[in-house]
């Protein structure tokens, strides 16, 4: 795949900081690293017809049921494919003592529930934001894992019934959420450098 080019501002120093300023973020960084836990979680939200268009009018999340807790990790980045005709919620699960994300899924209709998820990708590093698209009626998967240095595409093997790896389509570059879309018959990737301004600028790679 080639890069055609990054969107985005770029974030201007403050040269008004002073040395204080920078220690004290610094020791802030080390406290919140050592004393406090990122949480994340996946919710429904059950929608009328029309709604929303309502929804995006008062902005209001109060009506959300979240999925409860039943490990020692945290669920995120949501996506929804079929297994066998069945629909299943595809998601990064964090475990706190692992240190790391792997990816798991569990059905749509148990989400809510206390249904035990089901691994789908391991690795040896972080992963997460299993991005699923649906194309020659297969279901491939795009999970981040730029902690391990590539972008690999996982097909799903009905006959195993299970993601298999199917094939690399960046090597040695670390994308944040990598999204494929296709248009007028050429894909487009989506996504952040991992060592290039990940918050500020949005990388777009085609084949």
């Amino acid at each position: 795949m080639s890069c055609i080019g990054a969107l985005g501002k770029m974030n201007q120093q403050d040269s008004g900081k002073t040395c204080a300023d920078i220690k004290f973020s610094w020791w802030r960084q080390l406290y919140m690293k050592l004393f406090s836990l990122e949480e994340w979680g996946i919710g429904v939200l059950m929608l009328p017809a029309g709604g929303l268009s309502e929804l995006l009018g008062t902005r209001s999340l109060t009506s959300i049921r979240w999925r409860p807790r039943t490990r020692a990790a945290f669920l995120a980045d949501p996506f929804v494919w079929e297994r066998e005709g069945e629909p299943r919620v595809m998601m990064e699960e964090f475990d706190y003592f692992a240190g790391r994300g792997r990816i798991s899924s569990v059905s749509l209709q148990g989400l809510l529930g206390e249904e035990t998820p089901r691994d789908e990708m391991l690795a040896e590093f972080h992963l997460s934001y299993p991005h699923v698209v649906r194309a020659n009626d297969r279901w491939y998967c795009i999970p981040e894992g730029a902690e391990g240095g590539n972008v690999d595409l996982h097909i799903w093997d009905p006959t195993l019934d299970r993601w298999t790896y199917h094939h690399r389509l960046l090597s040695g570059i670390a994308v944040f959420d990598p999204t494929i879309i296709t248009h007028e018959n050429c894909w487009y990737l989506f996504g952040t450098l991992a060592n290039g301004q990940p918050h500020s600028k949005l990388r777009i790679w085609w084949s």
